[in-house]
């Protein structure tokens, strides 16, 4: 009785330190565009012709959006009514995502990351390489003498936000 008890504990605890986890999310396309990529897409991708209930994981519109059932797959900020939270964390095989039959499961680590990504507003960014390209501002510095041209200048702020003079 005492060692089934003991387990019993230690399997609380785990499950808590791994729940209370909640790293910040990183950057979309690179922390989380590439699990939907990988786990999603073959049945809730951009292919209409394999793509099942309507659902669609490459675009932010088709992921929150009503389905015939009535729920949503991602609620931004709202895990509780957020389907896809139900279906990741599932052990049922009947509900579970991916599929058993997928071959590909997420992690507790992947499952943690997408849960936070909802949690904290389900936000989609465009790759990188479809952005616009915008001039930054060039900062300012208190040593205009130093600086001859622009990018002085963004070596010379990152200097005196570190508190380090340059070189002469």
């Amino acid at each position: 009785m005492s060692s089934l008890r003991t387990r019993f504990l230690r399997n609380i605890a785990s499950a808590c330190l791994i729940l209370s986890a909640t790293p910040a999310v990183g950057d979309f396309s690179r922390d989380i565009q590439p699990l939907l990529a990988e786990h999603c897409y073959a049945c809730h991708g951009p292919d209409a012709q394999t793509r099942k209930s309507g659902l669609r994981f490459d675009l932010r519109e088709g992921a929150i959006r009503e389905l015939k059932s009535g729920s949503r797959a991602i609620v931004p900020g709202d895990l509780d009514e957020s389907e896809m939270m139900h279906r990741i964390f599932s052990e049922d095989p009947d509900e579970m995502m991916p599929p058993p039959e997928f071959r590909k499961s997420l992690s507790n680590e992947d499952r943690i990351k997408l849960r936070n990504w909802v949690r904290d507003g389900a936000e989609y960014e465009q790759h990188w390489s479809f952005r616009t390209v915008e001039k930054p501002k060039v900062p300012a510095v208190n040593r205009e003498d130093w600086a001859r041209n622009p990018i002085d200048h963004f070596i010379l702020s990152r200097l005196e936000s570190e508190k380090m003079e340059p070189s002469p």
